[in-house]
């Protein structure tokens, strides 16, 4: 190990328990909005339109927690983005085929990129200023 990488280890350390503190701090700050947000607004709405109760911060929380599992779970691992694909299929390319397709492309541009893409412009342009519009007959 060089001398440049002992002395970033430290530093990477101290980055990554700055971003887990930092990131447990904005979760709580995000829990405690929402959870500020939806008691106000059934305290403002439910009593007047259904005579119901009002309710403190906690019971606030735990309709937000019962909502989720009721509706959406806790996971969005891979069977959520699979079925994304899947319903946009026309739309997004499978996860795989894009990262293949950016390299294609990467490739591509750095082969003959440039000089294609010239060549393109010269035959829009040329066609253009024929008064080809570009259909065929």
């Amino acid at each position: 190990m060089s001398e440049k990488n002992k002395r970033s280890m430290p530093a990477r350390a101290v980055r990554i328990i700055a971003h887990v503190f930092f990131g447990i701090i904005a979760a709580a700050g995000f829990a405690l909005l929402f959870g500020i947000v939806v008691m106000y607004l059934w305290n403002w709405l439910m009593p007047a339109v259904f005579g119901l109760g009002l309710i403190g911060f906690w019971q606030a929380f735990g309709l937000i927690v019962l909502a989720r599992l009721l509706v959406g779970g806790w996971h969005h691992g891979h069977n959520g983005r699979d079925r994304l694909h899947e319903k946009f299929a026309p739309f997004y390319p499978v996860p795989d085929e894009a990262r293949t397709r950016r390299k294609e492309y990467r490739d591509f541009w750095h082969e003959e990129g440039r000089s294609a893409f010239e060549e393109y412009l010269r035959r829009r342009d040329g066609e253009g200023a024929g008064g080809n519009t570009g259909e065929k007959d």
